[in-house]
């Protein structure tokens, strides 16, 4: 059985699955996310996701509604109340049973109209709603909106551990609609000179990469990285999953100048502290997501998810300004 945290929040979160409600619970929790309220509502042979979205749009203790719906009563009345919902507030919305073999599934679950996910994608964005297609999405967007606040560029600035990840992580971001902008040479020679004599083969062009570098220069680079006017935002790339057992010690001394960095900096960051491979491991990156959420960093798992996160909060903010929501 999941115990839920004893602390309240901001976040509200619908959703036709116990199950689903029960891994929300826990990994909403781990992830920093508190909720102002939690309801897992089944068949909705009584309530159903319109009364609850309604009610939610005007609850006064939350500010982010995250909704996991398998389908709906009366497609009608839930399009007005989405659209009234996300004008006041975030809503993030994962559909269940999108393809033929999902939808039979939802509709043998609860009952429930699944309906064409033409229709829902239709529907969803002329809400201004915000749609996820996995449960770990629906929990990223939950800790983008808690922690990150707005950047002004869709810059990113990337720096971390390892050539071969920072090329994907370059790849990630640019998919997800994210800029990685190639920094000038007078950035890099700045960069440069708080190098190791001798270093080779070190990426200063953005992403930079620090993984032959003590990470004692880890806040002066990183201050250099965000006065480019391009840079919007930092994601330090941390893959503490794989660190070994050894240097476990020097992983959560990174993690310091991470967050020494964060308070220091006047733009926002992001952390990405990859997926555990070991138990040893897994320890590790709990203790130093505990440390970053603690300090208000966000906390990512992949830089792909971060990216997709981050590019959907920004996405958000221009749609709405777009439309002259306030």
């Amino acid at each position: 059985m999941v115990i839920p945290p004893t602390e309240s929040g901001s976040v509200a979160v619908i959703c036709q699955s116990g199950s689903n409600s029960n891994y929300l619970v826990a990994e909403g929790a781990r992830r920093g996310i508190r909720f102002s309220k939690f309801i897992s509502y089944g068949n909705a042979c009584d309530i159903n996701e319109s009364d609850l979205m309604e009610y939610l749009a005007g609850d006064q203790d939350t500010k982010i509604i995250l909704a996991y719906i398998e389908g709906v009563k009366d497609g009608r009345r839930f399009s007005r109340v989405l659209k009234e919902a996300a004008r006041v507030k975030p809503v993030i919305v994962l559909k269940g049973g999108i393809g033929e073999a999902g939808a039979r599934a939802a509709a043998s679950h609860t009952g429930a109209l699944v309906g064409a996910d033409e229709v829902w994608d239709a529907i969803l964005c002329q809400a201004g709603v915000i749609r996820v297609y996995s449960l770990e999405e629906l929990v990223d967007m939950a800790v983008t909106f808690s922690y990150l606040p707005l950047p002004s560029e869709r810059g990113v600035g990337i720096v971390g551990v390892g050539g071969g990840a920072t090329v994907l992580a370059t790849d990630d971001c640019t998919n997800a609609g994210l800029l990685v902008p190639r920094f000038p040479i007078a950035i890099q020679d700045k960069l440069k000179s708080y190098l190791e004599k001798g270093s080779l083969g070190v990426g200063l062009s953005n992403p930079v990469d620090l993984s032959d570098q003590g990470w004692d220069i880890f806040c002066a680079c990183t201050k250099i990285m965000l006065d480019y006017d391009k840079i919007g935002l930092l994601v330090a790339h941390l893959p503490a999953g794989i660190w070994p057992p050894k240097q476990i010690p020097g992983l959560f001394a990174i993690v310091k100048e991470i967050v020494r960095a964060h308070k220091e900096s006047s733009k926002p960051m992001a952390v990405v502290l990859g997926h555990p491979v070991t138990t040893t491991a897994w320890h590790a990156v709990l203790e130093c997501e505990r440390q970053c959420l603690e300090n208000g960093l966000p906390v990512y798992h992949s830089l792909s998810n971060a990216a997709k996160a981050i590019a959907r909060f920004l996405d958000y903010h221009e749609h709405r300004f777009a439309r002259g929501w306030s």
